[in-house]
Parts: C-alpha cells; structure tokens; sequence
C-alpha cells in the first residue's frame, strides 16, 4: 500500500496522482505504518492532494512519532523550530537520539549552544554537535570547529578547528572552506 501511494505520488510507472497518493497512504496508515504516517503529514504541510493544513500535519506527525518514526520526529522537530517553539522542538529531536539521527543532534547542538528551549549548556551542544559530527552532518562539523575556535564547551585548539572544518568543506559546506581558508592565511 506505502509503496502503491509512493508511486502515485511521484508518478513512478503510472500517472502522477496525489489525492489517489492520499488514499493509499491512508490505508496503509490504518495498518499502522509509521511513513505512511509521515507522508500524510508532508501532504497536509504542503497541500499535496489535500487542502494544506498545518494543524493535520501536525495531527499526522505526532501519529508518526507515537509509532517512533525518526521521519516524523525530523518533520515536526522542524515545523516546531520554524514557529520558534523550542521546548516543543526540543522534545522532537530528543526522542531522535537513539536513532543516531545526524540532524537531530545537529539541532540539539544547536539549542543548548544558543538556550533555545533549554538551559545554555556549551558541553552538552559540544558532545551532540560531535555525535553528529561523526555521523557526518557537515553543520555539525562546521558549528564544533566553531566551539574549538571560539572556546564554548572546549578548550581554545586550532588544530581540532581546522579538522573539522577541512571535514565539513570536503562535504561542499562553503562556509566551512571560507572560514578554513582564512584560518590557514592567518586569520
């Protein structure tokens, strides 16, 4: 059925068709699969074959995560952090954790470097911006050489800085080639 709504969707073999994409993702969502879920949340976040409706996808979303669909923590994680509701937000990408999801830890990084929706704790965005580091999110890479640069949760070392952002930039993140780049002239 998920893969019947995806073809649909996509048009993949058969005519492009979302409201059609809809039902069978609907159906497979009443056979409690969790991306069918998520892929009803995205329909009703951008108005694909229903009316848009933020408060459906949200609806559809928290369906999603209650099955622990890492797409539906992702999405509405998201949707939450663009309404800068950061507790919420937080909430999200917490139950991400245990999936080892890099742009969860990534945004985590992010909350508690800045306090958004949580206590400022500069180690602990150290230690989820190096989580997903490892896992290869380049915006971890660039925002933990950043901490190495600037002392936030770290010791000051240029050397850790400079690996980070040689990472990030071998990813194509141009910000970290820029800051690299000046770093290696001396500045």
């Amino acid at each position: 059925m998920l893969n019947l709504g995806y073809k649909y969707f996509y048009g993949e073999g058969i005519a492009k068709n979302w409201k059609k994409a809809i039902l069978w993702y609907r159906r497979a969502a009443k056979e409690e699969n969790s991306t069918a879920m998520t892929n009803i949340g995205l329909c009703y976040l951008h108005g694909h074959g229903v009316e848009q409706n933020r408060e459906q996808a949200i609806r559809w979303f928290q369906k999603g995560i209650d099955k622990n669909d890492i797409g539906s923590i992702m999405r509405l994680g998201i949707l939450y952090w663009d309404k800068k509701s950061y507790k919420r937000s937080v909430e999200c990408f917490k139950k991400g954790i245990p999936h080892d999801e890099p742009d969860c830890l990534c945004y985590l990084g992010i909350a508690y470097h800045n306090g958004f929706g949580v206590d400022q704790d500069f180690k602990r965005s150290v230690k989820y911006y190096r989580k997903a580091a490892k896992l290869g999110n380049s915006d971890a890479m660039y925002n933990l050489a950043d901490c190495y640069l600037e002392g936030d949760g770290v010791r000051r070392n240029n050397r850790w800085a400079k690996f980070w952002l040689k990472k990030a930039a071998e990813l194509g993140d141009n910000r970290a080639k820029k800051r690299l780049e000046k770093l290696l002239l001396g500045g």
